[in-house]
């Protein structure tokens, strides 16, 4: 067996190499990270910040699609394809769905699998929503796959914060009635209905772009889940720089909610004229009687806390057999409601955009501002 010789003059130099490659791959992810932060929008994949690929420095490997997919684990074993439809669809229009289990035990083994949209912001919308909701008593981890791209392209990656995206209109909707129900809001430029592809009825998504960037921020924290027909609305703002895509025509002659819609209209202005005048803000469906203790109640003042001074906070339950609100009682099985009253009603709108909407302990919070009287009833 011959002799290993050690060229003792190159080690210092190999050192460097390997200290210099390792430096620079900080530097790439730092410099990931910032652009991260700096965009505000795409979530991190599971597996954290990545090295940045060869392949993804050039925008000519860039794969759409994979802005489009997300991971949906933890998912009960009975689960089915329609099932994730089902769940998922309110995002809007899903190219595939894939199922995979790792074991072979019902018990122990682990359900997984990935989703496809059309488009990336159903996708942003769906991690936003679905991370954490509960099926079946198991918690959902919705998430990017393990190959999301490191680099967005820079054509793509600084959208225009003035258009939002809307999912899951019913379908009887046509598209003046959209525009009459988010032009409360502020002054719209362009709604585009997207039509399917035989063009015969809506696709369930809109576009719209508004005059001005805080009137796009209100729709979003207005219109997210409001109901509309008996179907829950899904907004966002785009997530990719993109053009409005090009006017859709759709005619329907069947118009069956068009009073539903002036009521719409009729409360959502009655709610933008009460937000400037309320001071306390309502959470509901936080959290059940039973989980009720001390570290809730610090653990909620320590958030309410950032949108603004606190001047007083009432954690209460609604009796319906009474119709009024009393003081919680051992043995209640109700939800718990927190009644925050802030300083003033700027707090209470900036902890309304930011609540709204929101899960905690795998249940989505809903927030609702009331006049201070009301609160004092209590």
């Amino acid at each position: 067996m011959g002799k290993i010789i050690l060229n003792t003059e190159e080690l210092p130099e190999n050192y460097k190499r390997i200290v210099s490659n390792k430096k620079k791959n900080i530097e790439d992810l730092h410099n990931l990270y910032c652009q991260i932060v700096d965009y505000n929008t795409w979530v991190l994949p599971s597996t954290g910040l990545l090295p940045v690929l060869n392949e993804d420095l050039h925008a000519k490997n860039f794969s759409m699609h994979l802005l489009n997919k997300i991971y949906v684990g933890n998912l009960p074993y009975h689960t089915t394809k329609s099932d994730i439809h089902k769940m998922f669809e309110i995002f809007g229009p899903i190219s595939s769905i894939s199922l995979s289990i790792e074991g072979k035990s019902k018990l122990y083994s682990k359900k997984f699998g990935f989703v496809e949209f059309e488009n990336p912001n159903a996708a942003v919308l769906a991690i936003k929503e679905m991370n954490t909701y509960e099926v079946d008593g198991k918690a959902l981890k919705v998430g990017r796959p393990a190959n999301f791209p490191s680099f967005i392209p820079d054509d793509i990656k600084n959208p225009d914060k003035r258009i939002i995206y809307v999912s899951n209109i019913h379908e009887f909707i046509d598209q003046n009635q959209l525009l009459s129900i988010f032009e409360c809001v502020g002054k719209v430029e362009q709604l585009n209905l997207m039509l399917n592809k035989n063009r015969s009825c809506h696709m369930g998504i809109a576009f719209i772009k508004y005059q001005n960037i805080d009137s796009a921020d209100l729709s979003v924290s207005l219109y997210n889940n409001l109901s509309v027909g008996g179907k829950i609305l899904k907004v966002c703002k785009t997530v990719i720089k993109q053009k409005m895509p090009s006017k859709e025509i759709f005619q329907d002659t069947i118009t069956k909610l068009p009073n539903e819609v002036i009521k719409i209209i009729a409360d959502l202005n009655s709610k933008l004229n009460d937000k400037t005048e309320n001071e306390c803000l309502v959470l509901k469906n936080m959290i059940m009687v039973d989980d009720l203790d001390e570290d809730f109640i610090n653990e909620i003042k320590l958030e309410l806390k950032k949108y603004g001074e606190i001047l007083e906070l009432k954690i209460v339950v609604f009796q319906p057999t009474l119709l009024q609100y009393t003081i919680l009682k051992e043995g209640d099985k109700k939800d718990v409601e927190v009644y925050c009253l802030f300083r003033n009603s700027e707090s209470v709108n900036h902890c309304y955009r930011i609540m709204d909407g929101r899960y905690f302990g795998g249940r989505r919070i809903y927030a609702e501002s009331i006049p201070k009287s009301e609160f004092n009833s209590i």
